[in-house]
């Protein structure tokens, strides 16, 4: 099996909102590569633009004692929580359609 490289770029729209959320929540975001094998590489095979995010460090990642610190875990849910926010509002500035399964903003 061949997994084709992902390479969003720092200015896609998605990069840029989740970056802006991790800055308000955690203080400055860092955008690294990541060498390795990730189910994202189907979606940019698809045209679907894609970044891994995690909390925590990755240290360990896939290892016997992998883990994360449940403060990191809930960091991490925050900035998730911002992005969405910030997305779906974004979304309906530009333009786009948003299907909000029946819900309303207000």
């Amino acid at each position: 099996v061949s997994f084709p490289p992902v390479n969003t770029p720092d200015d896609h729209p998605g990069v840029r909102t989740l970056v802006e959320s991790v800055n308000a929540v955690a203080g400055p975001a860092q955008i690294d590569g990541f060498g390795a094998v990730a189910d994202i590489a189907w979606f940019a095979e698809a045209g679907i633009p894609s970044v891994l995010f995690g909390p925590g460090s990755g240290a360990g990642a896939h290892g016997v004692d992998e883990r994360v610190e449940i403060e990191q875990l809930g960091t991490g849910a925050k900035m998730l929580a911002v992005m969405m926010v910030a997305w779906c509002g974004q979304a309906e500035e530009e333009g786009h359609d948003v299907d909000r399964g029946g819900a309303s903003r207000e």
